[in-house]
């Protein structure tokens, strides 16, 4: 007998809600994988973010994600006894790009 492997999925990104797309920014392409990991069986779908609070929000209420932060620090933790070797730190439209970097490479030393 094989046992089904589990996975624990979390959305990065979710854009706007499908009726309120903003074209040329996104499509959201999210609810499609939302809609598509609901319909597997072998995956939880347990979290999710976007730099606009309110679409992730929005997002989690169409799939019912409770509420919550991330711990980073354990994100972190288990990524590095997993022998992970990369953390990327990701802001698709910053306002000053050069200030985005550095604050994300601080965030992720501090890690």
């Amino acid at each position: 007998m094989s046992t089904m492997t589990r996975f624990t999925v979390a959305v990065i990104g979710t854009g706007p809600e499908p009726d309120n797309i903003v074209w040329g920014e996104s499509a959201a392409m999210a609810y499609r994988h939302g809609e598509a990991y609901e319909g597997l069986s072998q995956c939880d779908l347990v979290g999710c973010a976007d730099i606009v609070r309110e679409n992730a929000e929005a997002f989690a209420d169409e799939f019912e994600i409770g509420e919550g932060d991330v711990d980073m620090q354990a994100c972190a933790d288990a990524a590095r006894e997993a022998d992970v070797e990369w953390l990327i730190y990701e802001h698709d439209m910053p306002d000053d790009p050069a200030a985005s970097i550095e604050t994300g490479a601080a965030f992720l030393e501090s890690l």
